[in-house]
């Protein structure tokens, strides 16, 4: 049997990253996996979150490399794109330390694991990681600043239109990832954004903001496990964490971090039988 353990979007949450840590030892897991957006917000963005990675984030997964625990993770949508190189730099200073979005990644069992960070372009003002999601994708209304990341600094968008249909939309991008899967069976996906008409990517009951080019791709290849998050309060609104599309296991846990509690989930996997232990406990933001 195979485990790991799973979080998402815990935007530099010391508390969280450090309960992770003890669980994960507690429970005798050596694999965590991070679904994006792992670094802090800040008034001076690009700052702050490179101070992150070679201060807090840095010392941590050293701790966890001496535990003898794997990690695996990737930016995020709120992750700025500028602070990449810092992150990579990272990884390449341990073996047990991973990028899930430079390719396809062996686990136990015969599994392999890949990360997609893109998202449908919301209605935030960071655009590093937002695409079409498909050509005739209609995006919501949006903050009329747009901003990328680039050195060390946040510079504005002048054609946010041009800019995202110079860009491949997210429907390519899986299309580039199931292309280089070693074997879809036993496939692990780590996309950003969650399905949509799946109650993973809902931020009110009438409002789901899911993507649609997820939830086709999930359908026609089928790989054996997704994990979800970017939608923090899908969860909690709808009360569904998992779902089955085809014979693919489909999960978000959220995140509950402004309510006092850390979302994680333990995920067991023997042969064809995937088990989701969603867990929410107390953890001072």
């Amino acid at each position: 049997m195979f485990r790991l353990l799973y979080v998402t979007d815990l935007h530099g949450w010391t508390g969280g990253y450090e309960r992770i840590a003890a669980v994960a030892q507690e429970e005798e897991i050596t694999t965590i996996v991070n679904g994006g957006d792992m670094f802090p917000h800040g008034r001076d963005l690009v700052s702050t979150q490179r101070r992150f990675i070679e201060g807090k984030l840095r010392s941590y997964l050293e701790t966890l490399a001496a535990a003898g625990i794997s990690y695996y993770g990737m930016l995020g949508n709120d992750d700025c794109r500028a602070v990449l190189p810092d992150w990579l730099d990272l990884v390449r200073t341990s073996p047990r330390l991973h990028d899930l979005t430079e390719r396809w990644l062996p686990l136990a069992d015969g599994l392999a694991i890949c990360g997609c960070n893109y998202i449908p372009d919301p209605p935030f003002r960071l655009k590093d990681w937002s695409v079409l999601d498909t050509r005739d994708y209609r995006r919501p209304p949006q903050h009329p600043d747009p901003l990328i990341s680039r050195g060390d600094r946040l510079e504005p968008v002048d054609d946010v239109e041009a800019f995202l249909k110079a860009r491949p939309t997210l429907a390519d991008l899986l299309e580039a990832i199931a292309a280089q899967a070693p074997d879809r069976e036993r496939a692990i996906v780590v996309c950003h954004a969650p399905p949509q008409g799946t109650g993973l990517g809902n931020i009110s009951a009438e409002t789901d903001v899911g993507s649609a080019a997820v939830r086709a791709w999930i359908k026609r290849y089928q790989p054996f496990l997704t994990l979800h998050g970017h939608i923090h309060e899908s969860p909690r609104i709808t009360g569904i964490d998992t779902v089955k599309i085809g014979r693919t296991t489909v999960h978000q846990p959220g995140q509950d971090r402004f309510l006092g509690r850390l979302v994680y989930s333990i995920v067991e996997i023997e042969a064809d039988t995937v088990r989701i232990d969603r867990r929410s406990t107390p953890c001072p933001a």
